[in-house]
């Protein structure tokens, strides 16, 4: 008796430790930044018109295909910082070669929502460029290829197609400062202006289901939330 009375005290002693334990452990703590955080994709293709200055094609421009790609992050509900790549692309023939440019451009960007409510955005971006020609005759071929700043300046309005996802009309303009090809006094240089159609897609942000009940709260379908992507 006295033995199940001992077990007993031990038992609740145990118990009433480990309760203890549990209410004055930590909890993790998510930082605020982070919070605000939440990754972000984009993708679009269009057709744009370059002007072009190197050795071969002064003062020329062409239409052509052109899109971009980035990857990055959305901060807070207005703001998406990311590392988009540009590109514009044309080849030419004549009756003796062809030739076929391709004008590219990485750079960091950031995409900035003036109003969360009207969804237009403008974007600006500085990186690297890069300017490549090359030509294929009956005689022969030549390449060059040419690194200098890249540059980035856009437009666009985002219309929201499904749970953070939306179709992206867009206008941007891009390009390369003048860069000398390697083993060569030759400098190339060229820009872009190309429109086109985008996707983008961003995650809801975590750790922030008030925010997100907030902004579905205001909306009187899921596809007329005040920002775009929640």
């Amino acid at each position: 008796m006295r033995v199940s009375a001992v077990y007993a005290a031990l038992f609740a002693l145990s118990f009433g430790a480990a309760s203890t334990h549990a209410q004055t452990s930590p909890t993790p703590v998510t930082s605020p930044l982070l919070q605000q955080w939440s990754p972000a994709v984009a993708a679009g293709l269009g057709a744009g018109v370059a002007h072009l200055s190197c050795a071969s094609c002064v003062g020329e421009s062409g239409l052509g295909p052109a899109g971009f790609v980035r990857v990055g992050g959305a901060y807070r509900m207005n703001l998406i910082v990311g590392l988009q790549f540009d590109w514009w692309q044309s080849t030419r023939q004549s009756s003796y070669q062809e030739t076929s440019i391709m004008l590219s451009s990485t750079n960091l960007v950031l995409q900035y929502y003036p109003s969360t409510t009207r969804r237009w955005f403008v974007t600006s971006g500085l990186g690297v460029g890069i300017m490549d020609v090359s030509t294929s005759a009956w005689s022969g071929g030549e390449d060059g290829t040419a690194h200098g700043v890249g540059y980035q300046l856009g437009v666009g309005y985002a219309k929201l197609i499904a749970r953070h996802l939306t179709l992206t009309p867009y206008a941007s303009y891009f390009g390369t400062s003048s860069g000398t090809i390697a083993d060569s006094r030759d400098r190339l240089s060229g820009s872009a202006l190309h429109v086109g159609v985008s996707l983008d897609w961003r995650q809801p942000v975590v750790g922030s289901p008030q925010a997100e009940a907030r902004t579905m709260a205001r909306a009187r379908t899921p596809l007329e939330t005040p920002f775009p992507f929640n």
